[in-house]
């Protein structure tokens, strides 16, 4: 009955037959619980395969599929598909038969649970036995190198690639496009686009993706983003995202105005990045319209876009909008009284966002770091220094939220702002931790007081903790004249 479920693939009637097997206390019988993996392994239940094979009591070369290829490559699929690591490995190794699926099955395992580096130690096993690599092995290895961002590894195995003659494979040449763009080796990514005959939206999204996140590559991806003959609404968010993220908001809004022409509905991500770009750009007169459609298209009321209207309308100084989004919002959602709170802050209503976040901890919200920032920030546009130390404190010693350059910056700032400069000097003494941006803020109140002497030590600490950035000089440049 068994083997005909497993010739069937007849799952439902086979875990009947396991039933009866159990009931009549053969279920830990060697020969019929291997039978029963075997079969499970073959309808592609891998879980019920795990549970009848630790059920055998005996288990013997036949459990373990030590001479059965195909049986051997089914546990180690089990075991692999379950995230039994350490198990899959000792089976594999156990088997004195391998077949080139074996091998793919654990390196797939090890891929699918990250550990991309033992999938390319596997890789040289394969090579010192003699295996024959494939198709699907190219697909891991490349994965791996990928998630390695290995660029020797991955050169390496493209050549491999190309001289195998798996030449114009559409997901194998993509894959090789990912592996590149994740390398951080653009050209090379590029080389290899321009060549492919036949491009996924994947591959276009891919590159178009990695040329967004130089920053200096926009007018790249643009270039990739016109040559496709047809887009989906992840390609242009892709494209939208890079330019919000970048601070390029009106090619942002104008390349969202072309998607209703070109026949393409925004979606939820669409909106909050465009939502985002009309508020970077502090214009209600862009924002407005765009908050019409989303209003027509029945997501005004989603978390991610009601906080990113919040945040528009706040950018824009316009509270009693934001509020009234805000009010309507889920207020169970922290992002939506940060931003609220920050709104507040920003447009030099600090005791209004300080009530808000009383009210929040009325409600049994738990505030995070950006929280506690957007507090500091309205005690400093309240001009509530003692507050502020009170907040600072307490996000460390009550909530346990370790500080970050965010809250070291506020406060700096706020000594500053009140010409208390020694003692935002002696405060990031104080804490090693803090990195350059503080040091910066600091350096801004030297120049704004004309503080010649301090501003050259707090350059050289700015400088020390952030060598690449040429603010410092610039502002210490600003002090001289």
């Amino acid at each position: 009955l068994v083997r005909r479920c497993r010739d069937r693939q007849a799952l439902e009637e086979g875990r009947r037959v396991h039933e009866q097997i159990r009931k009549n206390g053969f279920e830990g019988e060697t020969f019929l619980g291997n039978l029963l993996v075997e079969m499970y392994a073959k309808c592609g239940s891998w879980e019920d395969a795990r549970q009848a094979f630790e059920k055998i009591e005996h288990k013997n070369a036949f459990s373990f599929g030590t001479n059965q290829p195909v049986l051997g490559t089914a546990i180690v699929t089990m075991y692999g598909k379950s995230g039994n690591l350490v198990e899959a490995s000792q089976v594999f190794d156990r088997l004195s038969s391998r077949n080139i699926i074996t091998w793919n099955t654990l390196m797939g395992a090890y891929a699918q649970y990250g550990h991309p580096d033992e999938v390319l130690r596997l890789q040289k096993r394969m090579e010192l036995e003699g295996v024959k690599q494939n198709r699907v092995t190219y697909l891991s290895l490349l994965d791996a190198c990928s998630e390695l961002e290995s660029l020797t590894d991955g050169q390496a195995l493209h050549a491999r690639i190309t001289a195998t003659g798996y030449v114009g494979d559409a997901v194998l040449d993509s894959a090789v496009v990912n592996m590149y763009t994740k390398c951080k080796s653009l050209e090379r990514a590029r080389r290899v686009f321009d060549r492919m005959q036949l491009k996924t939206e994947v591959t276009w999204t891919t590159l178009i993706s990695a040329y967004a996140q130089q920053g200096q590559d926009l007018e790249n991806a643009r270039e990739v983003f016109d040559r496709m003959t047809t887009r989906t609404v992840v390609t242009w968010n892709t494209l939208l995202t890079a330019y919000g993220q970048h601070g390029h908001s009106e090619e942002a809004i104008r390349l969202y105005q072309r998607m209703e022409p070109d026949g393409v509905e925004p979606d939820e991500i669409t909106y909050v990045t465009i939502v985002g770009a009309c508020g970077d750009m502090q214009s209600l007169a862009e924002g407005r319209p765009v908050h019409d459609r989303i209003v027509r298209a029945g997501l005004e009321n989603g978390a991610l876009v009601s906080t990113a209207l919040v945040s528009m309308y706040g950018k824009c100084g316009s509270l009693d909008e934001a509020r009234k989004i805000f009010d309507g919002s889920d207020l169970s959602n922290l992002v939506s009284w940060n931003a609220m709170i920050v709104a507040y802050a920003q447009n030099g209503e600090g005791k209004q966002g300080l009530e808000l976040y009383e009210l929040m901890n009325l409600g049994g919200v738990e505030p995070n770091g950006v929280t506690y920032t957007g507090v500091l920030f309205a005690c400093a546009h309240a001009g509530l220094l003692d507050e502020a130390w009170k907040q600072f404190v307490s996000l460390k010693t009550d909530r346990g939220i370790e500080w970050e350059d965010e809250h070291f910056s506020c406060m700096t700032d706020m000594l500053g702002r009140l010409g208390r400069l020694e003692e935002a000097e002696e405060f990031l003494k104080r804490f090693p931790q803090a990195g350059g941006v503080p040091w910066l803020s600091l350096l801004n109140s030297c120049q704004m007081h004309g503080d010649l002497e301090r501003g050259k030590r707090v350059s050289q600490e700015a400088m020390k903790r952030n060598p690449e950035t040429s603010s410092s000089y610039v502002m210490l440049s600003n002090i001289y004249a």
